[in-house]
């Protein structure tokens, strides 16, 4: 499989941007994703104007996070673009995807930190990752990520990142993975700190189900947990069990040194926005589906 990764080694250079900037570049943006991912989906786009136009978004959003300020830059008014801020306000993740003549998704993702650091990742031909693998930008797998959890651990700042992909027509997965820079800027994907039992310690979780409905994984800030759907059996589709959220939920319970697995937890009446966010779709408007 390949996997293609385009490095941006970027020189912030500090020059503030106007009013007029600002607005310019939403209208940019805006123009250049309705033409990449056209509302209407009777309009055919050349998939080589799809590469040009995601290329120039690319250096657009860019362009944007060299100027002064440009690391609290929202892109509020951009809806296909995800911009996503980790509660500790440090680490910040941009993705957005696009859906070429074939029919596959074509992800991109930007991760930048109030350091300096900026990365920029591209995965055209999509996959699921190994749930016990370290990974480096290049062989990113490919998601829209959605929530950012700061982890402080040992002194290094981890953040779990909460995300959706969908790599072929009968199945999606949400991932729950862990992204930090390292001591010398590259970025990096898995650090074991799930327990699901026993000795079983994870680098990120990945929870496959059937591509006609929802799953729900969502943090609970209050509680510190992530609370999730369970998955069981569904369907069978050729011979293969294709899984499904059954009602009942698990969490995982922040610790001092990781995410502890809790299944079968029990929703009361002080969680009713948690129950009340479950059922709704986590994909953004800005996730096109097959």
């Amino acid at each position: 499989m390949k996997r293609f990764l385009w490095i941006l080694l970027v020189v912030l250079v500090r020059v503030p941007m106007s009013a007029s900037d600002h607005e310019g570049v939403h209208e940019e943006l805006r123009d250049m994703f309705s033409r990449l991912n056209p509302a209407n989906d009777t309009v055919v786009v050349d998939s080589a104007a799809q590469v040009m136009l995601n290329d120039s978004i690319k250096k657009c959003i860019m362009r944007v996070l060299a100027f002064e300020g440009g690391f609290a830059f929202a892109f509020d008014s951009v809806p296909q673009l995800g911009r996503v801020v980790a509660d500790d306000g440090r680490f910040v993740v941009y993705s957005w995807n696009y859906i070429p003549q074939d029919r596959r998704m074509v992800y991109n993702c930007i991760v930048q930190d109030d350091r300096g650091n900026i990365q920029y990742m591209f995965q055209y031909q999509p996959y699921k990752p190994y749930e016990n693998e370290k990974l480096t930008a290049d062989e990113w797998y490919g998601a829209l990520y959605y929530d950012v959890i700061a982890y402080e651990h040992r002194d290094v700042s981890y953040y779990v990142c909460i995300g959706w992909s969908r790599y072929n027509r009968i199945t999606q997965y949400k991932v729950i993975d862990v992204l930090y820079f390292d001591d010398f800027g590259q970025l990096r994907m898995g650090f074991p700190m799930f327990h699901l039992g026993g000795d079983m310690v994870m680098r990120r979780l990945v929870y496959e189900y059937d591509g006609q409905v929802q799953m729900s994984i969502l943090y609970d800030s209050k509680k510190k947990r992530i609370v999730m759907d369970h998955l069981s059996p569904m369907r069978k589709i050729y011979g293969r069990e294709i899984m499904g959220p059954d009602l009942s939920l698990d969490a995982l319970l922040r610790k001092h040194d990781g995410w502890v697995l809790k299944e079968d937890i029990k929703v009361n009446n002080e969680d009713d926005g948690v129950r009340r966010k479950r059922i709704k779709p986590v994909e953004r408007t800005y996730y096109r589906s097959l």
